[in-house]
C-alpha cells in the first residue's frame, strides 16, 4: 500500500511541479518538457520507418514503428516514467510522437496498451504504456483499450535474455480480458526490441477477432540488428 500510495503522490507531483531535464538535469520553465532544447537533440527520430521486415519475431505483427532511435538520453527519460513515477512525460512524448504517425493512425480501431502483470502494476502504481497511449492517441479520435489485454503471467525482463529464451518467457503471457469488435489494433509499449512481447500480444489479439495488429513504441533499438 504504501508503495502505491507513494507512486500516486509521484504521478500528481509531476502534474502539479516544475520539471528539470531529465538527462542533464538542467531547470525548466515549463512542465511541459522532460528535456532541454540541447539534450532534445541527441535524440534520433525514425521519420515512421516500419520495422516490421528486420523485426526478430513479427509473425503475428503488420507493422512495427517507434518515435525514436533508443540511446542513453531516451533510456533516462523512459526510466524516470517508469521508475520514478514522471507517467505524464508518457503522455508528452506519445503525443510528439503520434504528430509523426498520424497518417498511419487514422487507420486504427484502438490503440491497446502492452498490459503490465498486476504485481507490477501495483509495485509502479501505473502502467507507463497506457500513458504513452494516451498522447498518442490525442491526435486521432479512437478509443484507448486498457483493459481489453490482461497479462497472467509474470515474466522476468526481457533485458538479458536471448531472441528464443524472450520466446519462452512470452509464452501463454496474455490473454484477453474484454472481448471487442475491433479489427485494427495498435499495441502500444516503450521500447521495441525483438519484438517478443508484441508478437505475443498480436498473436492473442487474432486468434480472438482481430484482423491486423501493429506495435508503436517511443524507442526502438533497430540499428542494433
Amino acid at each position: 500500500m504504501f508503495k502505491q500510495i507513494q507512486s500516486l503522490t509521484k504521478v500528481l507531483a509531476d502534474w502539479i511541479f516544475p520539471n528539470y531535464c531529465f538527462s542533464c538535469e538542467k531547470p525548466q520553465s515549463s512542465n511541459h518538457e522532460c528535456l532541454c532544447e540541447d539534450c532534445k537533440n541527441i535524440l534520433s527520430p525514425t521519420h515512421g520507418e516500419n520495422w516490421v521486415e528486420i523485426l526478430p519475431n513479427s509473425s503475428f505483427l503488420s507493422g512495427a514503428f517507434s518515435g525514436w532511435y533508443f540511446n542513453e538520453t531516451l533510456q533516462t527519460v523512459i526510466h524516470e516514467i517508469k521508475y520514478n513515477g514522471y507517467a505524464r512525460t508518457g503522455m508528452l512524448l506519445g503525443k510528439t510522437m503520434g504528430a509523426e504517425l498520424r497518417n498511419i493512425l487514422s487507420e486504427l480501431d484502438c490503440f491497446i496498451p502492452v498490459p503490465l502483470h498486476r504485481v507490477k502494476k501495483r509495485e509502479r502504481g501505473f502502467n507507463q504504456a497506457e500513458w504513452i497511449a494516451k498522447g498518442i492517441a490525442s491526435h486521432v479520435n479512437v478509443p484507448v483499450e486498457s483493459h481489453l489485454l490482461k497479462r497472467v503471467k509474470y515474466t522476468q525482463s526481457q533485458t538479458t535474455l536471448s531472441k528464443e529464451e524472450r520466446n519462452k518467457n512470452m509464452e501463454d503471457a496474455f490473454q484477453i480480458n474484454q472481448p471487442k469488435t475491433y479489427k485494427f489494433a495498435g499495441l502500444v509499449d516503450d521500447v521495441l526490441t525483438t519484438g517478443s512481447t508484441a508478437n505475443a500480444c498480436a498473436s492473442v489479439l487474432l486468434k480472438n477477432g482481430f484482423d491486423r495488429v501493429i506495435v508503436l513504441s517511443l524507442a526502438t533499438s533497430m540499428f542494433l540488428f
